[in-house]
């Protein structure tokens, strides 16, 4: 019965934004159940084969170093207490140190029920979403303001917040509301001198992994910060609302962990150069893709201290996300390791404190937040009492709403069939005329 849950599941995830998505593969090629497109990428074939063929071993960088003291701390009782800890069966010990293979009969719940729980969220969150922005319901003043600050304070140390105002009674194209928003936080800028003028910098690797279709790119746009910038934000969003969030985490913590060291660090160092630069720390250090990590969340505390108001990254168990064979193994690394995360320093009051906050992001009904608080709750606060008892009703509730996200994403694709069609002929023809370069 489980099983067959799953497969309905699958089959509302797939069709809902009209394309095959594996969230539930139990095994199968790294990359398609990532959802990336490849495209052609300077190094695909290395690419694809790092994403696919993950090495434990070859992580140059150790996988822990507070919980990080705890856990260097290897001959203390406070240590040896907190590696023997377990969840899901599964001990700290075997996320941070053991380089086997997951043995599912080793762990005490089952594969369906994590991928069914995986699936059952995503597709809540997904829908949740959509209903609020999907469409044009995105492209208002507000969300741009929203987006462009999210960005500018990943980007850049000391960003002040700005204000986007489109104005006038015009409904705002997709556009004028992307390039608003890249060339307000600053990116398009940062994109151009930092990538752009940069010719023999790999990019693409790190594009496809934020959700760059490269198929649907020119050459021209690559060297073009502006319009570079666009198609990036562009596309995270996109695969946000048409894969679900839950989904684009786990995508991105998993092609992270596989190839950060590879093909990811010298672009990411690139574009947090200015950051890098102010957190007073040697480029190099940040190899560690945890100290990247607190690099965006915090700027790694410049003052040198540690803010009891500010998110702390711990340690990431980078070859256990990296080993993984499938997004439901993914997910519950992912899951334990949250749970390790609340503990680190002062993040439990921090993010408890900060729920309110993040449930307001989205103006939801007073259900509807109930059931996203349930999420937060279970899935940062490791309190996974009431969500495990609400899942039923949360599936519900996906089910009965198939006959709208089926319309809804056979819509949405329909609208990017023809967009793609607009777009190729309005390329030939500008090439054509020679009003544009084809290289």
């Amino acid at each position: 019965m489980k099983k067959l849950i799953s497969v309905i599941l699958a089959f509302v995830m797939a069709f809902s934004c009209f394309s095959a998505l594996p969230a539930l593969a139990a095994d199968g090629d790294a990359v398609t159940d990532g959802g990336f497109t490849l495209g052609d990428l300077i190094d695909q074939e290395d690419f694809s084969r790092a994403l696919n063929n993950f090495k434990p071993m070859d992580v140059p960088a150790e996988d822990y170093t507070d919980i990080d003291e705890i856990l260097n701390a290897s001959d203390s009782v406070e240590y040896n207490k907190f590696i023997n800890e377990s969840m899901f069966g599964l001990s700290v010990d075997f996320l941070y140190n053991d380089t086997t293979e997951l043995q599912w009969r080793n762990v005490n719940i089952s594969k369906d029920d994590l991928a069914l729980c995986n699936a059952n969220i995503n597709v809540y969150l997904k829908r949740v979403i959509n209903q609020y922005y999907a469409g044009s319901k995105l492209f208002t003043s507000e969300n741009a303001t929203k987006i462009a600050n999210f960005i500018g304070h990943l980007l850049f140390p000391n960003y002040r917040d700005v204000t986007i105002v489109f104005p006038g009674t015009t409904a705002v194209n997709i556009e004028d509301f992307y390039g608003k928003i890249v060339d307000a936080c600053g990116m398009s800028d940062l994109v151009q001198k930092n990538w752009c003028d940069k010719p023999s910098l790999n990019i693409k690797p790190l594009m496809s992994v934020l959700g760059v279709n490269h198929n649907n790119m020119l050459p021209s746009e690559y060297t073009d910060g502006y319009r570079l910038s666009k198609k990036i934000v562009r596309y995270a969003v996109e695969k946000i609302f048409n894969e679900g969030p839950l989904k684009y985490v786990i995508d991105l913590v998993w092609s992270f962990a596989r190839t950060y060291h590879l093909f990811l660090y010298e672009p990411m160092a690139a574009l947090l150069n200015l950051k890098i630069v102010a957190s007073g720390i040697d480029a190099e250090e940040f190899r560690d893709m945890t100290k990247m990590a607190n690099l965006l969340i915090n700027n790694c505390n410049t003052d040198g201290s540690s803010p009891s108001d500010t998110l702390q990254i711990a340690t990431m168990p980078l070859r256990r996300f990296g080993m993984a064979k499938d997004t439901t193994e993914v997910f519950m690394y992912l899951v334990i390791y949250c749970n390790i995360n609340l503990r680190h320093k002062n993040n439990n009051a921090i993010l408890s404190t900060a729920k309110e906050n993040i449930l307001s992001l989205i103006p939801m009904n007073a259900d509807e937040k109930a059931k996203v608080g349930m999420i937060y709750d279970g899935l940062i606060l490791g309190n996974t009492a009431e969500l495990v008892s609400n899942m039923g009703t949360m599936f519900s509730e996906n089910l009965n709403n198939i006959p709208s996200d089926l319309w809804d994403g056979l819509k949405r694709t329909i609208i990017k069939f023809l967009e793609r069609i607009t777009y190729l002929f309005d390329n030939i023809v500008r090439i054509i005329l020679g009003e544009k370069n084809f290289a």
